[in-house]
């Protein structure tokens, strides 16, 4: 696991990243900084991007299990927040959880919510130009299913509202 070291970056940077760290749902801090507005996912129609090694491997698929791709802008309002590639397992998803992911803007945080999912985090490091923060990391379901990889870039406007 890579870290950066708190002590590098600025306090506001630093009580973001101990937020999102010791949360299990990063959507839920981006709502904790968005309080007029819902945050939403803006996906990105894109073609399929690979998952780092780093993430296929922890994913663990068996048999005839896919990986699907979402890229997605987190924003407040008009305030993009966060920039993420998401892959995850359809098949250990619900149907209507999967068809929220393909059809609407709900974050995926929202959308599994109700597997009690955790977050291991793989990585760590800092941003450039407007964004501030970079976070590799796993879900994982209550029952201990990898749910999800994702790579989220965080924005410096979550630090404005």
């Amino acid at each position: 696991m890579t870290f950066m070291l708190a002590a590098a970056v600025p306090a506001e940077i630093a009580q973001l990243q101990s937020a999102l760290l010791a949360a299990n749902s990063a959507t839920a801090v981006l709502q904790a900084h968005c309080p007029a507005d819902r945050i939403r996912a803006v996906r990105k129609r894109t073609v399929g991007k690979s998952a780092p090694p780093s993430i296929t491997a922890r994913l663990a698929l068996t048999g005839a299990e896919t990986v699907r791709y979402r890229r997605v802008r987190l924003m407040c309002g008009k305030a993009l927040y966060s920039d993420a590639d998401n892959w995850y397992v359809p098949e250990r998803l619900t149907p209507a959880m999967n068809s929220l992911l393909n059809e609407s803007e709900v974050p995926f945080g929202r959308v599994i919510a109700p597997l009690k999912a955790t977050r291991q985090t793989l990585a760590v490091r800092q941003g450039h130009g407007r964004g501030i923060l970079v976070i590799e990391a796993v879900l994982t379901s209550e029952a201990g299913a990898p749910l999800s990889g994702v790579i989220e870039r965080y924005q410096r406007a979550i630090l404005t509202k």
